[in-house]
């Protein structure tokens, strides 16, 4: 196997004095069958032109491991893209049949080219075919890639604010919490909470109620930081995580997003109405379950509700149990 490997080795030359000749005398004496494929690949190897392909080969070659159609096939998938291959298989292909009728034509041993040229002119009929079917699958693939981006984008988005959806919120703060338990950092947790909402919804209508929640979203995006991350939480229920984040910074976002729902009226169908949050925070205290540091800010937000709304609580003690009705009624 050695001998073969450096045999072949032997074979090799700068890209540009390849033949088509010796690519096919080399395929040849591997046992290789002429495909469009095959040829690219043995092409590519001779010409070194691709590192990662030259390793693989030889690597089976110093194995003993056959060079057979299924491991070139893959090779091909693996180093030959759609669009390099609609050129470079036209070109290999044509360029290879015109040197060898040349060759054919001045060695004056005619006989010795006839099979290699029948070969050769399957190889170009063949190359049409598979560049047609490698554009065919790249549109499929690119279409396929598309329609999973936007899967996935709307399993974690929310369809009327355009924020992350809960679904989103659960796994980033599970990162983030992560990261912050590795790295030592702080993190502050916000849940925000439209008061009176009920009330918009019963007198306005549910669809000014829509508008209320997409225009408080904007402002939410539009005042928190860059790194921040801003989730519709559920009904008229948003959330904040904020990375490198303490107490202090964690009231000034949140403070910051209060004034700012509560200073700017909404510009809705039925004219201009005016809202405000009421917000809960905690911070995150590594290694502990997260749902006791959102059962802090959901206690926190109650506290706010409790004490008059339109205000910022921060939660530092074990949330209280509260009657249901009597959350219900204060959430309205």
């Amino acid at each position: 196997m050695q001998a073969a490997k450096a045999e072949t080795k032997a074979e090799r030359k700068p890209k540009n004095e390849v033949s088509s000749q010796a690519v096919i005398a080399s395929m040849r004496r591997h046992g290789i069958r002429f495909t469009s494929a095959n040829y690219a690949v043995w092409c590519g190897y001779l010409a070194g032109s691709q590192p990662g392909l030259t390793r693989t080969i030889d690597i089976f070659l110093s194995n003993g491991r056959p060079i057979d159609d299924a491991a070139l096939q893959t090779l091909f998938a693996r180093h030959f893209c759609a669009q390099k291959c609609s050129d470079q298989l036209r070109t290999m292909a044509k360029a290879g049949l015109v040197s060898m009728e040349a060759a054919r034509a001045s060695s004056g041993q005619a006989a010795c080219f006839d099979d290699a040229a029948h070969q050769f002119q399957r190889v170009v009929a063949q190359s049409e075919t598979l560049v047609a079917l490698l554009h065919q699958s790249a549109e499929r693939t690119a279409l396929l890639e598309s329609f999973l981006h936007d899967a996935t984008r709307d399993a974690s988005t929310d369809a009327l604010t355009g924020l992350p959806n809960r679904r989103a919120f659960d796994a980033t703060l599970r990162s983030m919490a992560g990261d912050a338990m590795n790295s030592g950092a702080e993190l502050a947790v916000v849940l925000l909470d439209i008061d009176h909402f009920k009330q918009v919804n019963d007198h306005w209508g549910h669809r000014t109620g829509d508008e209320v929640l997409a225009s408080v979203a904007e402002i939410l995006t539009r005042t928190v930081r860059g790194g921040d991350f801003a989730a519709r939480y559920g009904g008229e229920e948003f959330a904040l995580i904020l990375p490198d984040t303490g107490r202090r910074g964690g009231l000034a976002v949140a403070e910051n997003v209060r004034e700012a729902v509560a200073a700017q009226p909404l510009a809705v169908a039925t004219g201009q109405l005016s809202v405000t949050l009421s917000a809960g925070i905690s911070c995150y205290l590594p290694g502990e379950p997260l749902g006791e540091c959102l059962a802090r800010s959901d206690a926190a937000l109650y506290c706010a509700k409790h004490a008059g709304r339109n205000r910022v609580v921060f939660g530092t003690a074990p949330p209280r149990s509260a009657p249901a009705h009597e959350v219900a009624a204060l959430r309205a």
